[in-house]
């Protein structure tokens, strides 16, 4: 189903009752379908839970071109079935926050359960939410966004569900790796212990294959709320297609624009540097993967954007022996920086370099992770005190 046409908008009755009714129908028979019968039954969810979530505020529907797809709850705290939780505990259990609750589709509409958070999120920080153990479907979903896992809660009727719960408030940065690299690799740790109790540095490993990885990143993006990207050679690579196009900004070090060059000087088998989650150790460099990195770098700067030419920031290795990209950068990105370091930066070069530089984006977006500060000798050296406007 289509979704430019898609709003959201708080719901009326007796005028929404028949497509609430409709709505509410579809959801039941998609949980029966997908073997969770027990939880939407004897007439749960009624007219008078709508007239309820009215009068406490919380009442929405989405509408699809002029018609009702979706209705969901979003009501302010205090649940009082959250009062108390079973084998866990709230991620924070002392400020305010709100709870989602009846979220319900019909099945022809795609995208909801993010049409549904990305709305509620924008409105707190701090949210909660439960569902039944046999709706798989919704616990997939609300992992994918990425709620914690809290808990079992009780409701009044005495059935269990189980608990989640997702605030937002902490930074969070993306590292992406080079091409012989992983998530283990000395920048990505060296970025972790840096912003250790300040920010979340998230290093996945990512998928050998281009399409892959990029898919893979967008479904990070999506699901985290990230604040800002940070790349290394291939890393970076990625980065700059993603960056501009979801409107996060992005830190790229020693960006490799021409992977395929890089890739058919190397054909055959090879090893990575640093260990991977799986396990694998062990890799080939063939024409398909030359193939598919020719093609996206065809389209690599095709996403570039206003927001982007002041988001997106590269820094340059004076001793970089491998990629010299600066001067394609600059056409179309405008703040560069340098630093006294080669392709792949050592742990004090992460610190000493990237974390300012990280700090500075975050600054001139305005957020910030608690404790920036820059050695003065290199704001002063490398022009890291200039004034950029964002």
């Amino acid at each position: 189903m289509r979704t430019e046409q898609r709003t959201i908008r708080r719901a009326s009755l007796p005028e929404d009752a028949e497509g609430i009714i409709e709505v509410f129908s579809a959801a039941k028979a998609i949980m029966a379908s997908s073997g969770n019968a027990n939880q939407w039954k004897d007439g749960y969810p009624s007219l008078d839970v709508v007239r309820s979530d009215i009068d406490q505020g919380g009442s929405y529907v989405i509408e699809d071109g002029g018609s009702i797809v979706a209705y969901f709850a979003f009501l302010p705290s205090p649940e009082p079935t959250y009062s108390k939780i079973y084998d866990g505990e709230w991620i924070d259990d002392d400020l305010p926050y709100h709870v989602i609750h009846r979220i319900a589709s019909i099945p022809e509409a795609r995208g909801i359960f993010k049409s549904i958070m990305d709305f509620c999120f924008a409105q707190d920080s701090n949210i909660r939410i439960d569902t039944h153990r046999d709706n798989h479907i919704m616990q997939h979903n609300i992992e994918k966004y990425g709620f914690t896992c809290c808990g079992i809660i009780h409701l009044d009727s005495g059935g269990e569900r189980i608990a989640y719960q997702k605030k937002e408030d902490t930074i969070r940065i993306l590292f992406l790796h080079g091409f012989y690299a992983s998530g283990q690799c000395i920048p990505a740790v060296a970025l972790r212990e840096a912003f250790d109790g300040r920010a979340e540095v998230i290093t996945p490993d990512l998928p050998m294959h281009p399409k892959e990885a990029i898919r893979y990143i967008r479904e990070l993006c999506d699901r985290e709320k990230l604040d800002v990207l940070v790349g290394n050679s291939c890393g970076s690579f990625y980065a700059q297609i993603v960056a501009p196009l979801i409107e996060v900004p992005a830190l790229l070090g020693n960006p490799h624009f021409q992977m395929t060059e890089f890739l058919q000087q190397r054909i055959g088998k090879h090893q990575y540097k640093s260990p991977r989650k799986d396990g694998c150790k062990d890799f080939v460099i063939d024409e398909q993967l030359t193939a598919e990195f020719a093609n996206m770098e065809l389209h690599q700067f095709d996403g570039c954007t206003s927001y982007g030419k002041e988001h997106v920031w590269g820094l340059f290795g004076e001793q970089d022996t491998l990629a010299h990209f600066e001067p394609l950068f600059l056409k179309h990105y405008t703040h560069s920086f340098h630093f006294p370091g080669g392709h792949t930066p050592t742990a004090d070069e992460v610190r000493n370099w990237y974390v300012p530089l990280i700090e500075k984006i975050l600054h001139y977006t305005g957020k910030t992770t608690g404790e920036p500060g820059y050695p003065h000798f290199i704001e002063q050296q490398y022009g890291l005190e200039t004034e950029i406007s964002l």
